[in-house]
């Protein structure tokens, strides 16, 4: 997913899309420890959803935070 697309969600669809992806790396992980076979560049692409996913929803918690203290 591109880095626009998960801007457009809101942080619960991202949290939601984030354990999502959590658990097929954690899938993946474990059919190649049980040996199957596994193509190493799935498990990179997930890990680097996994961080962008992070990296947006942090961007979001800290435009709330910054929006909240502008409040005040």
């Amino acid at each position: 997913m591109k880095p626009s697309e998960l801007r457009g969600m809101s942080v619960d669809e991202l949290r939601g899309e984030l354990a999502e992806q959590k658990r097929g790396y954690y899938n993946l992980r474990f059919r190649s420890a049980g040996g199957e076979s596994t193509s190493i560049s799935e498990l990179k692409r997930i890990r680097h959803e996994i961080a962008r996913i992070k990296t947006v929803i942090t961007e979001k918690e800290r435009q709330a935070r910054v929006k909240a203290e502008d409040l005040t």
